[in-house]
């Protein structure tokens, strides 16, 4: 009875160990860190890792290699350079990011709560990482990038040539590629009525308009034109004060537009705006810096795969 015991607690304890080394079987080894096929099954349900089979692996295998590759040469970089986040740096970041979704902390915390992700967990692990990973980001946009004295001169022109202070009124219609051919015959039609004189452009935008400026008869008030989407800038700067652009498409959907007023406004010297400038290029230049880091870091590194 004892020898029956016995053999079947070591086929157990078989199968069991076996299951371990399925769970615990190296999948990628980078600059010498394994990463096990479980890690890439949390990548696919992190909630329940387990029930992800090695055929589900199998059909995402280059797209969560990718990820975890990635994922893994940030967090050796961070460790690296010794990145650290502060509490205050934390607190603020919930901040912005309840703010950045119009709510509370309060109110953000029960909607990551609905999402199933605990609030702690979220704010002492996933924000930590997210401001860890900006944090390098930023660290390699100033050491990867050197804009030239050209970069500058096209970024100023973008930001201040264009710095008079444009008043203006519009009528917007909201579109949809199901839609859009209606949208447009619609528009057309409100556009050659306020032509013609058949309505006032206010009485139109008050009638017709689709958003928050339509109560104010199309009042969008006074701004630079780089606040603007491009389209919209370019029918601006085509227009004389008191003109009516033809019906045009931005991504908001159709508009019309009255120049109501320009002031003219001398640009902001050059060598005043400088370290700004810079700034602004890193900022605008930083994902592309940290992909191309991202890349020649990976060419770079000792990856073995195993799966």
């Amino acid at each position: 009875m004892k020898k029956i015991l016995f053999t079947t607690i070591l086929i157990f304890s078989f199968l069991l160990n076996a299951k371990n080394v399925l769970i615990d079987q190296i999948a990628i080894i980078v600059n010498g860190e394994a990463v096990t096929l479980y890690d890439l099954k949390k990548q696919l349900n992190p909630a329940n890792p387990a029930i992800v089979s090695i055929e589900a692996l199998k059909k995402q295998k280059q797209t969560l290699l990718q990820k975890i590759i990635e994922k893994k040469l940030i967090e050796q970089e961070i460790k690296k350079r010794k990145i650290e986040v502060s509490k205050q740096e934390v607190e603020r970041a919930l901040k912005n990011v309840a703010m950045n979704n119009k709510m509370s902390v309060e109110q953000f915390k029960k909607v990551i709560k609905k999402q199933g992700i605990d609030f702690l967990v979220y704010k002492n692990t996933i924000l930590i990482a997210q401001l860890k990973k900006m944090k390098l980001q930023q660290k390699i946009a100033f050491s990867e990038l050197d804009p030239s004295e050209t970069d500058l001169q096209k970024l100023y022109n973008e930001l201040y040539k264009n710095s008079n202070i444009y008043t203006a009124s519009h009528i917007i219609l909201t579109s949809s590629s199901q839609q859009d051919t209606e949208i447009y015959a619609k528009i057309l039609e409100i556009y050659n009525n306020i032509v013609s004189g058949k309505i006032s452009f206010e009485d139109a935008a008050k009638q017709f308009s689709q958003d928050a400026s339509a109560k104010n008869g199309g009042k969008l008030g006074s701004f630079t034109l780089n606040r603007m989407v491009p389209e919209f800038s370019k029918q601006l700067k085509n227009l004389k004060k008191g003109e009516i652009s033809k019906p045009f498409k931005t991504r908001f959907g159709w508009h019309i537009v009255r120049l109501d007023n320009i002031e003219k406004k001398a640009p902001e010297p050059f060598d005043n705006v400088r370290e700004k400038l810079k700034n602004i290029y890193f900022m605008k230049n930083q994902d592309k810096a940290f992909k191309n880091w991202l890349k020649a870091k990976q060419k770079a590194s000792h990856i073995s795969i195993f799966f």
